[in-house]
């Protein structure tokens, strides 16, 4: 079977997806033949697409290669988390399924800088995201109370001051806590390392 397109085809956002190990062998695939259609000639592009059944042990190298050849530098961990947090926020602050963006930052992005922490230690910092993540518990908690007409309303004035919140938030710099540098740095060497390995 094969896979669509991502619907992002920023390659900033794409390898910063692959950072983070969210980008799937046969989605890679897929952007590389998607790129090709562009006249795109990359000549790692023709290294991706040759395989009819996709592997991550060939297919990320060959990525990682393409990445070079498009003069991109490649991203910590921490930079990938970062510029995805920016492109999500600025979905939200379009209006482009805010609801959604906002449970993506929170519980995907957030969850994931804090998961980088030794075993029982907490980030300690919202990350100026409190009044995001405020407002994801209040819609959460509308449905205890409220019903029809009066749920709609209030869910549709709260995503309003989740979009302001969004809007508001990208007018800060977005960085992550320094205390978590040296685990998101470590955590791209070893993530280095290990397509090294496989590659082999």
């Amino acid at each position: 079977m094969t896979a669509a397109v991502p619907n992002q085809v920023d390659p900033k956002i794409l390898i910063a997806q692959h950072v983070l190990g969210w980008l799937e062998s046969r989605e890679i695939v897929a952007l590389a033949h998607y790129w090709l259609e562009q006249w795109n000639t990359w000549e790692s592009l023709f290294d991706i697409t040759w395989d009819i059944n996709p592997h991550i042990a060939e297919v990320g190298p060959a990525f990682e290669k393409l990445i070079q050849e498009m003069q991109i530098e490649m991203p910590t961990r921490q930079e990938a988390l970062v510029i995805l947090m920016k492109d999500t926020l600025e979905k939200m602050a379009n209006g482009e399924n805010i609801l959604r963006e906002a449970n993506f930052l929170y519980w995907e992005l957030y969850r994931e800088v804090e998961d980088q922490l030794p075993n029982g230690e907490l980030l300690g910092s919202n990350m100026g995201f409190e009044r995001i993540i405020g407002l994801l518990y209040s819609i959460e908690d509308l449905s205890d109370y409220l019903r029809g007409t009066e749920l709609e309303k209030e869910e549709g004035e709260l995503l309003e001051e989740l979009q302001q919140a969004a809007r508001e938030r990208l007018e800060q710099p977005l960085t992550i806590p320094s205390r978590i540098q040296a685990v998101s740095e470590r955590a791209s060497n070893d993530h280095a390392k290990a397509f090294e390995k496989l590659a082999e």
